[in-house]
This record gives C-alpha cells, structure tokens and sequence, in this order.
C-alpha cells in the first residue's frame, strides 16, 4: 500500500508540474521578446546619435590634412565639442557628418589646453546630444563610445565603465584608437558621460 501511495504521490507531482512548465516557457519567450524590442530600440536610439558625432579634419597651411579626430553636437546646434590637442596648430578645421557631408568650422568659441576640451562652431544644424549630470556613475555601468578611429567615421563600441573614482577622468573598457579623440561616451540612456581620448 505505501508503495502505491508513493506512487500516486509522485504521477501527482508530475501533473502538477505540466502547467508550471508551460508558464514558465511562456514567461521566457515573453522576457526573450520584451528583451528583444528594447535592445532594438536602444538600437535605434544609438543610430540617432550618431547624426550628432562628427569626424574632425585638421589641415595646415598649405591645406594638407595633418590630423582627424572626433566630435560632438552639445548645448546648441552648431557647436561641436571636442578635445583641444585635436585642433591644435589647425590652419583650417572640417567636420563630416554621419551622412557623409563636409562642414567648414567658422570658429574656435572657447578653448582650455589643461583639461583638454574645445568647442567649435559652424554652419550647420545637428541635434545637440543631451548631457546627463554623471554624479552617480560607478564601476560596471555599461556605456557606448562613438568616434571616427584611423578615420573610420563614427564606429560604435561598447563596454562598461571599470574605474570612475576620479573625478575628472573614467576608465573604460569599449575600445578606442588614435581618432578617437573629442568622441562621445554615453551612459544607458544615450547622454554624454565624458569624451573619449
């Protein structure tokens, strides 16, 4: 008797565990589709900011080009913020858009040599990318790198940040190359953490 009474227990078991099974399919085919639209959004999310990066080309007197880097829209539509050793010793500076167009820098609005950043300014219309406040950044936090390396113009690359214990610099592990310069680093939600150098 207690053999078919362990028995019985256990078909029990069984039948009660059918649907569980179901559900729990159910809810990973959910969590595997919800997972799916919004890595396909941020997706789409990045391809927008991209309108916003630049490449930057540097040329001397003679008109020779003698450096690329990268840049940003931020604060208004024609500005492009970058790093200053970028443009530094430019006779002449251009951008080119992430639709392969070409852009004269009417001006170097303001400058800083020490912490390496400048802000350039020309005729045309980008949408500024968004700056987050980046107080609560911390080892981990996943970020996206836009920039133009070895002239390649706006190549993604992501990771996470490994060290933001600095105050004025964060540790990264998305790679980066020469002409990467002045590029954006975004947190999670797409706004500007830092420039890339």
């Amino acid at each position: 008797n207690n053999d078919k009474a362990e028995h019985h227990n256990s078909r029990k078991t069984k039948k009660g565990f059918a649907p569980k099974l179901k559900w729990i399919v159910i809810a990973v085919i959910i969590i595997v589709s919800v997972s799916a639209i919004i890595l396909s959004l941020s997706n789409n999310d990045v391809e927008k900011v991209k309108d916003s990066v630049v490449m930057i080309k540097v040329y001397d007197e003679d008109e020779n080009e003698i450096a690329t880097g990268s840049g940003f829209c931020a604060f208004e539509s024609d500005y492009i913020v970058t790093n200053f050793h970028v443009i530094e010793g430019a006779s002449k500076i251009t951008i080119v858009t992430d639709d392969e167009k070409q852009h004269v820098i009417n001006n170097i609005l303001i400058f800083n040599e020490e912490q390496d950043l400048a802000i350039l300014k020309g005729s045309f219309n980008l949408t500024p990318i968004k700056i987050s406040d980046g107080y609560d950044l911390k080892a981990g936090d996943k970020i996206t790198a836009i920039g133009s390396p070895e002239g390649v113009l706006n190549t993604v690359s992501t990771g996470v940040i490994s060290n933001a214990d600095n105050e004025y610099q964060i540790r990264i592990t998305a790679p980066i190359s020469p002409g990467s310069s002045g590029g954006v680093l975004l947190d999670s939600k797409n706004k500007v953490v830092g420039i890339t150098y």
